[in-house]
């Protein structure tokens, strides 16, 4: 898993649709971010989709849950109206927040029909905090899309009784970004798939109330482990080549025309031979094991981990592929 770290956001508004890109058009997107004394963020993010296939019927949206502890469902709409997760005649919702977020509205089929599409969820979790300051990074719009956009606004709403730091902003340009009485709102038109919207903001808060959340916490642990992974890989590593290095230097490689080996030279070699690929399969296997823990008890530092695993795989690989040819 990749790292979740580098200050406070959480991937949202990953919207995909059943089919591809020109059986539908976005014509607008608007993102509403209510920062919480608690940390938490509530989101309200509207969508107007144009199908232009009659065969389309369902609407997919996905949330990424990537710097925010947990993603919990609040209420999702179609065209105005409130639907509840389950069937409801023509209309249906589907909800699964056990981590990512992910909504699927299905419709009647209508050619040409312009939906509009309401989620609101709660990110838990979602500011970072810094002794009395809390950061904001969130990608309000993601960039790699495979759709464009016509309209985006994005508005930033923070609690009146958390002070606002200057600075607040989209970190893309293009967006014409204003003040407002509660935080910031940005408008852009014309977005292309890879025109995205990161809002960047700091604000005051009180340590007593907002505890440091999960992702901020494994993501500071990892930057100062990634060393430890990091070189526990390399002396795996090394400890495999050195016992190379020292079987080579037991048994050098013999030379054109050397005198025939004894019955007890040939033993010895067969005996390496045979405990490399034994060594071998051995490694290969635990690598296996080890990555399955590994991925089950420190998936939360990301990939780094499994620099432990893939070292004793690698040199598992080694010690199987040169046992007949190295001794």
């Amino acid at each position: 898993m990749t790292i979740r770290a580098l200050g406070v956001a959480f991937a949202v508004l990953a919207a995909s649709a059943c089919g591809p890109a020109p059986s539908m058009s976005v014509q607008r997107v608007d993102v509403t971010l209510g920062v919480r004394p608690d940390g938490a963020i509530d989101v309200r993010e509207t969508l107007a989709v144009r199908f232009d296939s009659p065969d389309a019927t369902r609407f997919e949206h996905r949330v990424a849950l990537e710097r925010a502890d947990s993603l919990r469902f609040e209420s999702a709409s179609i065209d105005g109206t409130r639907i509840e997760a389950g069937p409801h005649g023509s209309t249906a919702l589907d909800v699964d927040d056990r981590r990512d977020l992910r909504v699927v509205w299905t419709f009647p089929p209508s050619s040409g029909a312009t939906r509009v599409f309401e989620l609101v969820y709660r990110a838990n979790g979602a500011v970072a905090v810094r002794g009395n300051r809390g950061t904001i990074r969130h990608v309000a719009v993601p960039g790699g899309r495979p759709y464009r956009i016509e309209r985006a606004t994005v508005r930033l709403a923070v609690d009146p009784d958390m002070h606002r730091f200057d600075g607040a902003g989209i970190a893309e340009a293009g967006w014409t970004v204003s003040r407002t009485s509660d935080g910031i709102a940005g408008e852009r038109t014309g977005l292309v798939p890879t025109d995205g919207a990161t809002v960047m903001a700091e604000v005051g808060i009180n340590p007593a109330v907002i505890a440091e959340p999960s992702w901020q916490r494994y993501g500071d642990w990892t930057r100062d482990l990634i060393p430890a992974f990091v070189s526990g890989g390399l002396f795996i590593l090394i400890i495999g080549g050195g016992v190379l290095w020292i079987i080579r230097f037991q048994y050098p490689r013999r030379n054109v025309g050397a005198a025939p080996l004894t019955a007890t030279d040939v033993r010895e070699r067969t005996a390496v031979r045979t405990g490399l690929r034994t060594s071998g399969l051995v490694a290969i296997v635990l690598s296996l094991g080890l990555a399955v823990v590994t991925w089950l008890t420190l998936s939360h530092f990301g990939w780094w981990p499994m620099s432990l695993p893939v070292s004793i795989l690698a040199v598992g690989l080694v010690f199987l592929g040169v046992a007949k040819r190295f001794v």
